[in-house]
């Protein structure tokens, strides 16, 4: 359903708090900084998801995006969490809404 292709580009609107994707394929994806860090990539903040516990208790804001190159982001947030890759599959599907569905493989 999703594909390991790294985005076309990514940007981040400190304004509105949103980070948009265009992929290969031209489509579009948006997820609030918040959202994104709920999903957290780490091993433990997926963990946490998969359970059900909360992995922030506030909106937190993005410092910093960095590609990996194929791999994913890395993603530094205001709270100073950046661990783990989000790998360009799980972006896809936590823009699709399926972030959940994708950690339960």
């Amino acid at each position: 359903m999703y594909n390991a292709l790294p985005a076309v580009s990514v940007s981040y609107d400190r304004a509105t708090h949103i980070v948009t994707f265009v992929w290969q394929d031209e489509t579009r994806g948006e997820v609030s900084d918040t959202e994104l860090r709920s999903f957290c990539a780490c091993a433990d903040c997926r963990v946490k998801t998969l359970v059900g516990q909360v992995v922030i208790g506030r909106d937190c804001t993005i410092e910093s995006i960095e590609a990996l190159g194929t791999a994913g982001l890395t993603v530094r947030y205001c709270d100073g969490h950046d661990k783990g890759i989000y790998p360009w599959e799980y972006l896809q599907a936590i823009c699709a809404g399926d972030a959940k569905e994708y950690l339960r493989g």
